[in-house]
C-alpha cells in the first residue's frame, strides 16, 4: 500500500525526501489498515503470495480522532519530524477535508490504493467493486475523499458524484464524492 501512495502528488509535494515519504506513508498506513480492521473493513487484493492491493473502509458512524487513536498520533509525530513546518499544511488539509464529512451514517473508503507495478490491470476496480457490493447490501451510503482529478473520473463511473471542492493551500484541491446504495 505504500508504493501505491509514495509518488501521489499530494505526498512528494509534501516529502521531498523518498526515504522520509516511505517511513511517513509506513506509519500511515499501518494505523488506518488497523483501523479499518476494527471499526470496519480492510480488503486485500492478492496475486499468489503477494499483495497486489488493498482498501481500508470505516463502518458509519466511526471517525477516527488524532487524540483518540494514538495511532494517528504517531504518524502525524513521523509527518513532523520529516517535514517541520510543512506538517501545518498537511493539518489544514486533514482539517478541511474533515470538516466537510457528512453526518450521515455512511461507509468511508478511506484508502484504496495499487502499487505502480500492478495498476491497469483491473485490480483497483476489483477493490472498488467489492467495497460497494458491500455498501449495497447494507443499504448505506459510501463516500470518499481524493486529491486527484483522474479520480473523480474513475469513481464518478462507479456512481459517485463529486459533494464538495475544497481550496487547499499552495493551488491544491481535494474532492468528496458520495454515492448513494443501489437498490
Amino acid at each position: 500500500m505504500v508504493a501505491a501512495f509514495a509518488r501521489e502528488p499530494g505526498w512528494t509535494s509534501e516529502l521531498n525526501d523518498p526515504v522520509a515519504r516511505e517511513q511517513v506513508l509506513s506509519a500511515l498506513v499501518s494505523v488506518m489498515a488497523a483501523d479499518a480492521a476494527r471499526h470496519g473493513t480492510l480488503l486485500a487484493a492478492i496475486e499468489g503470495t503477494d499483495v497486489v492491493g488493498g482498501a481500508c473502509i470505516w463502518e458509519p458512524a466511526y471517525h477516527p480522532g488524532l487524540l483518540r487513536t494514538p495511532g494517528y498520533l504517531n504518524a502525524g509525530l513521523a509527518v513532523v519530524r520529516h517535514t517541520g513546518i510543512g506538517a501545518l499544511r498537511l493539518l489544514r488539509r486533514w482539517r478541511a477535508v474533515r470538516a466537510v464529512d457528512p453526518r450521515v451514517d455512511h461507509w468511508h473508503l478511506a484508502l484504496i490504493g495499487v502499487p505502480p507495478e500492478h495498476q491497469g490491470r483491473g485490480i483497483g476496480t476489483a477493490l472498488l467493486s467489492e467495497f460497494l457490493r458491500h455498501v449495497d447490501a447494507t443499504g448505506t451510503a459510501a463516500y470518499l475523499e481524493t486529491n486527484r482529478l483522474e479520480l473523480v473520473r474513475w469513481y464518478s463511473r462507479a456512481g459517485f458524484a463529486v459533494r464538495d471542492e475544497l481550496r487547499l493551500t499552495a493551488g491544491r484541491r481535494a474532492w468528496t464524492m458520495w454515492r448513494e446504495p443501489d437498490e
